[in-house]
């Protein structure tokens, strides 16, 4: 499966410091479930972008937590 990378103009790579370089794709809200020490977490996440830097190839998730929060 493909997936639509969009390129994002303003933002800065905060490893390379170049701008117009990054690219991102959109991830939808999401609740991720995990075990640790026999008990059960989950993390409620925001509308979320994951960046790729096409300059030094970086990437990073950028996440909106006050969605996030409800």
């Amino acid at each position: 499966m493909l997936d639509l990378m969009l390129r994002d103009m303003r933002r800065r790579c905060p490893d390379c410091e170049s701008t117009g370089c990054l690219d991102f794709t959109d991830i939808p809200p999401c609740v991720r479930t995990y075990v640790k020490d026999d008990a059960e977490y989950h993390d409620h996440f925001g509308a979320s972008r994951d960046y790729e830097c096409r300059n030094c190839g970086a990437a990073f998730t950028l996440t909106d937590w006050e969605e996030a929060r409800g």
